[in-house]
């Protein structure tokens, strides 16, 4: 991963923490994932976090397999590419259709803002 992606990621992780109880975590659990590091569940709410934090990783690797051009993304109707994020990219399971929105809304807010 480049830095670029790695800073975006950071930025969606950010505005996502503002949306839980336990958003810190979140913070925490998408620096692991560009770290590369393995993540447990040590607590029975992180299961959450976790699959927030792998949905941010994912939906960004997402929308770099788009595109490797952000202009391009920023060009493309954000409806349509909502939609096809939320149809195609690679969820953690357990993970509600309300927190995918989400997800999906801060890493086109992230990647719109970088």
């Amino acid at each position: 991963m480049n830095q670029e992606f790695a800073d975006t990621a950071r930025l969606a992780a950010e505005s996502l923490s503002h949306e839980y109880e336990d958003g810190s975590r979140i913070i925490d659990k998408v620096e692991d994932q560009l770290a590369g590091r393995r993540q447990s569940l040590d607590e029975y709410d992180v299961a959450t976090v976790i699959s927030i934090s792998t949905a941010v990783v994912n939906v960004l690797k997402f929308l770099w397999d788009v595109s490797k051009d952000i202009r391009d993304i920023r060009a493309k109707k954000r409806a349509d590419l909502k939609a096809r994020i939320l149809a195609e990219a690679s969820w953690p399971s357990g993970l509600s259709s309300d927190d995918r929105e989400k997800v999906v809304e801060a890493a086109l807010d992230a990647i719109k803002a970088g």
